[in-house]
């Protein structure tokens, strides 16, 4: 998945941060970015 490749290599770098645009009308993408986030926050 996208997503899990480019949080595993933000970290890898050393990021402590990632900050993502989501179009208001694509509830797919909310509901990916609100899972992830919930996930992260987990770690």
């Amino acid at each position: 998945m996208l997503m899990t490749a480019l949080i595993e290599r933000a970290r890898e770098q050393g990021k402590h941060m990632m900050i993502a645009g989501i179009e208001s009308e694509n509830s797919a993408s909310i509901a990916l970015h609100k899972k992830r986030v919930s996930v992260m926050a987990a770690d």
